[in-house]
């Protein structure tokens, strides 16, 4: 007796079509088996969009913070150099007013009260008056004794006259010189009969004024000469010797008399510095107030933390969101690959738990379709399994019926 039997692809649609719904999810980025599930990809593909505009930030925030410091520095240290430059051309005023009053009156020989206390509150230690033949006619204000071994060469007497000779009825001050193992100005007049007046002008003004402006940690203030060689500076060793710092870039700009902001590499302070700069009409000199950028940004280091502060708990709270995210949008393609899985295996009761009303609607439509499909292979197995019991019936009423025949 042959019994008949459902076609091939009949009794394998049910497990063909499931094995292809499972190609279909596993290229929708679901591996049922080796790799990377749905839910971590989408995970890390969250937590990535979402770093990288709080990293930005972050470095938005530390680059600003350090842009204003620069900005704030600029305007600060550039209106202590015009200030400071301020003052020592009233000074220079000065010393040049009182200078050429205590030379008029020392070449007519007369007495003048007070101008000696006036000539020592400018800081000279003396003011002598030397003939047409570089003889030492007298003194206006004595030196000290500390100077009183000092000689006039003639060689310093020719460089002064020369110096007067370019600058014509003027009362002129010298680049600073180291005569005695002492830094020194020398302030000129010459008479028309080629008598000069000379005063030996020390840096003590100079030197109090710079020490005055401290700031920071080594913020500070520079001056030089005209030639770029130092007359106060934090440094005493470059004081002391008249440091040539004209190859500094800022110095080069003071001694062309420019007035700005410059950035330059401090070899005593062995440290990049900014620099607000002027220069004082009529002496050339120059005055600049640095201070080393890692002072900048040690005081940008608070807004810095900030924002790495802010960045890993924006990371954080984007790596939980994305996973509960990843989570919720993973688990229904993951719930039908499972029913699939089942499905392949034999359970046509598989059935996908339809996800909830807010859920997005592809996700929906997922679960119902899979529904649909399960019933509609369910209906074409019941359908199978008529005509199966029919057919089978037919046979059964043939066999009997050949049977009847035979006997």
């Amino acid at each position: 007796m042959t019994t008949a039997q459902p076609s091939e692809a009949t009794r394998n649609g049910s497990g063909s079509f499931a094995l292809r719904l499972r190609a279909v999810i596993r290229h929708a980025g679901v591996r049922l088996a080796n790799g990377y599930r749905l839910q971590v990809i989408l995970f890390v593909a969250l937590v990535v969009l979402s770093a990288v505009p709080v990293f930005l930030l972050a470095t938005w925030v530390r680059t600003d913070a350090l842009e204003k410091e620069v900005r704030l520095v600029t305007e600060k240290h550039l209106l202590l150099a015009k200030n400071l430059g301020g003052i020592l051309e009233r000074y220079v005023t000065d010393v040049k007013a009182v200078f050429r009053v205590a030379a008029y009156n020392g070449m007519e020989a007369n007495e003048m009260d007070g101008i000696d206390g006036l000539l020592r509150s400018l800081n000279f230690c003396y003011v002598a008056i030397v003939g047409p033949g570089n003889k030492l006619d007298n003194y206006v204000l004595m030196p000290p004794e500390g100077h009183a071994d000092f000689r006039l060469t003639a060689p310093l007497l020719d460089e002064f006259r020369g110096l007067l000779a370019a600058h014509p009825g003027e009362t002129v001050i010298s680049d600073l010189m180291i005569l005695n193992e002492e830094p020194l100005f020398f302030v000129l007049r010459a008479f028309a009969d080629g008598t000069i007046a000379i005063g030996a002008l020390e840096t003590t003004f100079l030197r109090e004024v710079q020490q005055a402006i401290v700031f920071g940690e080594r913020g500070h203030s520079m001056i030089v000469d005209a030639k770029g060689r130092v007359v106060a500076h934090p440094d005493k060793g470059w004081e002391a010797q008249a440091k040539d710092a004209s190859k500094l870039s800022v110095v080069q700009k003071m001694m062309r008399g420019e007035t700005g902001v410059a950035t330059f590499y401090s070899p005593p302070m062995q440290a990049d510095m900014i620099a607000g700069h002027t220069s004082v009409p009529g002496v050339g000199w120059g005055v600049m107030v640095p201070q080393p950028f890692s002072e900048l940004e040690a005081r940008v280091s608070n807004a810095r933390n900030i924002a790495v502060g802010i960045a890993l708990a924006g990371i954080l709270a984007s790596a939980l969101i994305g996973w509960l995210l990843a989570k919720y949008l993973s688990a229904p393609i993951v719930a039908v690959a499972r029913a699939a899985s089942n499905l392949g295996a034999g359970g046509m009761h598989t059935r996908v738990s339809s996800p909830p009303r807010y859920s997005p609607r592809e996700l929906r439509t997922l679960a119902n379709s899979f529904n649909r499909m399960v019933d509609q292979l369910e209906e074409r197995e019941a359908r199978l399994r008529t005509a199966r019991d029919e057919a089978e019936a037919a046979n059964r009423a043939k066999t009997e019926f050949l049977a009847n025949i035979s006997h």
